[in-house]
Parts: structure tokens; sequence; C-alpha cells
């Protein structure tokens, strides 16, 4: 059973620099706070962060591919 309502989990998702401290915050796991997210459409703070710094985030399609020799 979910603890904590998705409402909360977006809005720790948004407060938070770390998915540990979001999900310490929430109470919950987080192995949970990330899978919930990750169901939802919830970006997470690692994710956010390392779209920030300009790096690819896991399961994006937002890498150019450049074919070597151009």
């Amino acid at each position: 059973m979910i603890k904590a309502p998705i409402e909360h989990v977006r809005s720790a998702a948004g407060r938070w620099r770390t998915n540990k401290q979001a999900a310490d915050a929430l109470g919950i796991n987080s192995r949970t706070f990330t899978r919930l997210c990750r169901e939802h459409g919830i970006e997470t703070p690692f994710a956010r962060g390392r779209r920030e710094r300009g790096l690819p985030v896991h399961g994006s399609t937002n890498v150019e591919v450049v074919a070597e020799g151009d």
C-alpha cells in the first residue's frame, strides 16, 4: 500500500536536492520514491540535477549521436 499521496511525492521531488532526502521527508524508502516518480511521470531530484547540468538522464532520448568522420 502506498503511504504517500502522489501530490506529496510531486511536491517533495521539487523541494529536495536528492531522492533520499525527498523519500525521508515522506517517510518512504528511496527505491519506493523513485518507483512512484517513474510510474507517475514525476522528474526525480536526481534526474533534475542531471538535466540542469546538461548530462543525459537515464531513459531519455535527448542524446545527440554524431557519425564518425563528421
